[in-house]
């Protein structure tokens, strides 16, 4: 038992959790990135150390304490020129409209997001609940998202083309964005698939 520290050797970003005696599973690593990780006791004594690096390339993203889904990093995937680069281009469902618990506070500070674009029309939201540092942008998307490529809802596409240049302008800075809609699945997986038309994947 004690507390389990995770370093990135890449990107020098470290993680901390409790653990307990036995097997401990560590989420949202990094694929081919090298981690070092070590548990110290309660004396701040090293008792257990070791590396670990992730394989595949696809990076899902697991918040343990709420139901957010469809979190997900779009990094991995081939596209015009390369590979995108991880932990800029996330995608998924809301926090909920109050302030993020702990937890989940952590674990958005941990993978680095900067910006969250909220694309729900019914947001009633002003400000982030990841925290007062994370940009806020609302732009509402009809639930019909499909009248944002055929161009027949003309507020939902202008929501649109304002939500691609928020997240490409906070990408272009090297700051990670996060966009969402409530479930993460239509209106989210729209603009995701618009992103990545746009990289060539």
């Amino acid at each position: 038992d004690g507390t389990l520290y995770v370093l990135d050797e890449t990107t020098g970003r470290a993680t901390k959790a409790s653990a307990r005696a036995g097997e401990k599973t560590i989420y949202n690593l990094i694929p081919d990135h090298v981690y070092q990780w070590f548990v110290k006791d309660g004396d701040g004594k090293v008792v257990s150390s070791g590396r670990l690096k992730p394989t595949g390339s696809v990076r899902m993203l697991k918040f343990l304490y709420s139901g957010i889904r469809n979190f997900r990093d779009l990094g991995g995937w081939k596209c015009d020129g390369g590979t995108i680069k991880y932990g800029l281009l996330i995608r998924g469902g809301f926090f909920g409209d109050k302030e993020a618990d702990p937890d989940n506070r952590k674990l958005a500070e941990d993978i680095g997001i900067k910006h969250e674009v909220d694309l729900r029309d019914e947001a009633t939201a002003t400000e982030s609940p990841i925290g007062k540092h994370v940009h806020y942008y609302c732009y509402p998307i009809s639930t019909y998202y499909a009248d944002i490529v055929n161009g027949t809802d003309r507020g939902s596409y202008e929501s649109a083309v304002k939500a691609l240049r928020s997240i490409f302008n906070a990408v272009k800075y090297g700051e990670c964005c996060y966009w969402h809609c409530s479930l993460g699945a239509d209106r989210c997986g729209t603009i995701s698939w618009m992103i990545e038309a746009l990289l060539g994947m």
